[in-house]
């Protein structure tokens, strides 16, 4: 997998990235490479889902 740094306050910790379609927000570890955590193309409230962790890793515009 793709090594980053857990999300959080310590940030301390290795993790792995999250991948094209895997939920994500701000709480969550972040996309791999080229991806970004957006609202899903569904979403009906994107910036509550997002902050609720139910983004998505897609590819970075």
């Amino acid at each position: 997998c793709e090594v980053v740094m857990e999300p959080g306050i310590c940030a301390c910790c290795e993790t792995c990235a999250r991948q094209e379609g895997d939920a994500c927000g701000p709480l969550t570890e972040r996309c791999g490479n080229g991806f970004s955590c957006q609202p899903s193309p569904f979403s009906e409230n994107a910036v509550k889902d997002m902050f609720q962790g139910k983004g998505m890793c897609l590819p970075a515009k």
